[in-house]
């Protein structure tokens, strides 16, 4: 465990000032609303009215978990006015419970704040934080689910088992997609869980995803199975969510203007170094689940669900940073044999690819922010 002590701490408190600045800058004049926002908008407002949920289209509530416009009701009759400050905190307490959560698992200092900046200043992290979307609430929950779990693992305390299920029951509420991340942790704990198959795994998927199938229950009830999982016709577009996705993921270490065949050599480039690295070193429970959790989300996004391009950043910013993550801490497993020219060239580049990902992400806010002002005073 690292210990906050020294320029160190500082260095924390001046990434996490910056992040949420970036987020407040960005949301200045109210977040941004897209066909998904006014949905939760309508939503929460039925709800209030008749305890019923609507789209702002008149049609049923049934693409998207019940949780957030449920949420939402609670803000009065204007949440987008309030929404914003609650959007804040959830960032700062995100960042707080992944520095605390994080802080656990790394030796090296500097390794550690790469790994924290690259979430804190990620392009996705702050985009979740700018709109008016379920994001920042279900990657809060996903933060406090694998801080439980790793607990859990490691002690085998009751109290961190049922907290983990609370965290996995509130995700599927929140998100559909929440449920494939409950399908991979289930698979976690029927590998590396000490206790009985019964208990770690088959309790966790059926009492963590019973909210999530109860909802699915009821709009294949009453609405003839409308919900985004009926409608998808599996492995058709695969290739095409391949490309965007990996394009999407490419962009969070080399700029756009490189070429995608280039970008994809580098990635490759990447994933086989890092394997190597893993293969020599007794590899920590926190990094497979890390990359468990990461690979199997992508794999069932690209096979299962065909989105549009533009959806993808925000797709995958719950699960971006545990790659990061990831990365950075399998790197830190042989950094001590990493001869001393070669670790200072290593910094070197881990200090502009974070400097990369801080540009990306105020070029990006500027954006957000003049198009959030320029809709509010056109009202």
């Amino acid at each position: 465990m690292l210990k906050t002590s020294g320029y160190y701490i500082y260095a924390i408190w001046i990434i996490i000032a910056f992040s949420v600045g970036l987020s407040i800058y960005s949301s200045w004049c109210g977040l941004g609303l897209t066909y998904d926002s006014f949905d939760y908008l309508a939503a929460s407002e039925s709800f209030k009215e008749n305890l019923k949920l609507t789209n702002h289209n008149g049609s049923p509530y049934i693409f998207h978990a019940p949780l957030f416009p449920v949420l939402l009701s609670l803000f009065g009759e204007y949440p987008n006015n309030f929404f914003p400050i609650f959007n804040t905190a959830i960032c700062i307490v995100t960042l707080l419970q992944l520095f605390k959560f994080l802080k656990e698992y790394f030796r090296n200092k500097f390794l550690f704040l790469i790994g924290y900046a690259s979430i804190s200043l990620n392009v996705g992290f702050q985009m979740i934080h700018n709109f008016l979307w379920t994001e920042p609430i279900f990657l809060l929950l996903f933060v406090f689910h694998n801080h439980f779990l790793l607990r859990f693992l490691k002690s085998e305390k009751r109290v961190n088992y049922w907290l983990l299920i609370c965290m996995a029951f509130l995700m599927g509420l929140t998100k559909n997609t929440g449920f494939f991340i409950i399908l991979s942790t289930s698979g976690i704990l029927l590998f590396y869980s000490k206790t009985s198959i019964f208990k770690s795994s088959v309790i966790y998927i059926l009492s963590g995803s019973i909210g999530f199938v109860l909802w699915n229950v009821f709009v294949l009830i009453f609405y003839n199975g409308e919900q985004m999982f009926q409608n998808n016709e599996f492995l058709i577009g695969v290739d095409v969510n391949f490309i965007n996705y990996t394009d999407i993921i490419s962009r969070w270490f080399l700029p756009g203007f490189i070429p995608y065949l280039y970008r994809m050599l580098f990635l490759i480039t990447v994933i086989v170094i890092f394997f190597i690295m893993l293969k020599k070193e007794k590899v920590p429970i926190q990094i497979k689940i890390f990359l468990i959790q990461f690979l199997a989300y992508l794999l069932i996004m690209i096979v299962v669900i065909r989105v549009d391009k533009d959806e993808i950043e925000r797709l995958l910013s719950i699960v971006g940073p545990w790659l990061f993550i990831a990365l950075i801490m399998t790197l830190e497993l042989r950094w001590k044999n990493i001869g001393f020219a070669l670790r200072r060239w290593i910094l070197v580049l881990l200090t502009v690819w974070v400097c990369y990902i801080g540009f990306r992400s105020i070029n990006n806010s500027i954006g957000w922010h003049n198009g959030n002002c320029t809709i509010k005073k056109s009202r």
